[in-house]
């Protein structure tokens, strides 16, 4: 029975998800992922009670933390593969059970390279002219005014 509920649970949170999630449980044990988590970070199902959250973090991931890490962890991460960059926003959140209380932490990613993209594409046309390359006005005035100042 617990085994079905599982597989429902993975089905509501997971699959229907078009993007990486991952379950970790409260040992900190990878417990379960979807087909998209593997195609993107690697995993397989060897990796299940085997790939601890730390090394998830810093191996994949590669990052460092000060001090642990809070629930509700919502941080950019950018990611090398296969001489691309791609740019997610992940979210840590805890799963709750009504009896159990807390009963694991769920990874979800979300992939903003586009968007990225994109505001990068609007901050350069911010600050350049699109015909002539040179600084905007605007920007061309405060370079100036930063020059009288010194």
């Amino acid at each position: 029975m617990n085994e079905l509920i599982r597989k429902r649970a993975r089905y509501l949170l997971a699959d229907t998800l078009n993007e990486p999630v991952l379950m970790f449980d409260t040992k900190n044990r990878l417990a379960d992922f979807n087909k998209e988590a593997a195609e993107k970070f690697g995993i397989s199902e060897n990796d299940i009670n085997v790939m601890s959250r730390e090394y998830f973090e810093n191996s994949v991931l590669q990052l460092t933390y000060e001090e642990e890490p809070s629930p509700n962890i919502n941080r950019e991460v950018v990611l090398q593969k296969e001489y691309a960059s791609i740019c997610y926003q992940f979210t840590v959140q805890p799963i709750q059970s009504k009896r159990k209380g807390f009963i694991g932490m769920a990874y979800a990613f979300k992939d903003i390279s586009k968007q990225k993209m994109m505001y990068n594409a609007l901050e350069k046309m911010s600050v350049y002219d699109h015909i002539t390359g040179f600084y905007t006005s605007r920007v061309f005035a405060s370079k100036i005014a930063e020059w009288d100042k010194e």
